[in-house]
């Protein structure tokens, strides 16, 4: 009988991943033309902000903050809007990044814990993974938990809430753990626990210099690149069992 493969050591017990242009590309293809959509129906004079742009206010000053500005503080016209959003979000499915649902399966199976934190809600974030499901791959491969969305701010990213429930909950330390994001909410929720963070540019590299300063220790631009640095495969890394 052939001898199973070696399963690579891990750096890190947990990878903690934004979902949003980190595991998935939906900004350009839903939330963005949600947004769109939105201003045309609610505010048809005003010209919603472009993709880049988008990206810009996702990261400074956040996307909660950047909507005050543009439908103010009317209750009605916010419920419509985030009806919109949930609408785009419930009809549309985007594709993982080539090769990010692999890397998932292979650190499960080395033994390592993957939690999701998003501004997406946790129910369209598992439905995202649930649709994975196929011949090839009869069991879709679900995150260990999932934040989402929460009402209190004090609950979620740029916070370090989220990232502290995940230790506690997996009895983690903060060297035990990653976190990957593409905008400055991640880098400073891991930053605000004490857990080394790195920039995900495989979707935009703009923000990297900007995420660095907000304490990312530096970033991946192909999702290959990060699958060595977990897997301990860089030169001079060593992992752990």
């Amino acid at each position: 009988m052939t001898p199973r493969p070696a399963l690579p050591r891990r750096t890190y017990k947990c990878l903690i991943l934004d979902h949003d242009d980190t595991c998935v590309d939906s900004t350009a293809s839903i939330h963005h033309p949600a947004h769109v959509a939105g201003c045309r129906e609610l505010l048809p004079s005003h010209e919603p902000i472009d993709l880049e742009g988008w990206f810009r206010v996702n990261h400074n000053p956040g996307v909660g903050e950047y909507l005050k500005t543009v439908f103010g503080e009317d209750k009605e016209v916010i419920k419509r809007e985030m009806e919109i959003w949930h609408d785009f979000m419930k009809a549309r499915q985007p594709d993982f990044y080539p090769g990010m649902l692999e890397l998932l399966r292979e650190w499960r199976e080395a033994g390592g814990l993957v939690a999701v934190v998003s501004h997406s809600p946790a129910d369209v974030i598992k439905q995202h993974y649930e649709n994975q499901k196929s011949d090839k791959n009869p069991h879709p491969f679900l995150p260990d938990v999932i934040y989402g969305w929460r009402e209190d701010p004090s609950e979620r990213k740029p916070n370090a809430w989220p990232t502290l429930q995940i230790m506690k909950q997996f009895d983690l330390k903060a060297s035990d753990c990653i976190v990957l994001d593409d905008l400055s909410p991640g880098i400073k929720m891991a930053t605000a626990a004490g857990v080394k963070s790195y920039a995900c540019a495989w979707q935009h590299a703009k923000l990297v210099s900007e995420l660095e300063k907000c304490g990312a220790s530096g970033a991946f631009f192909s999702v290959e690149e990060f699958r060595k640095h977990v897997f301990g495969m860089e030169e001079g890394t060593t992992g752990d069992a």
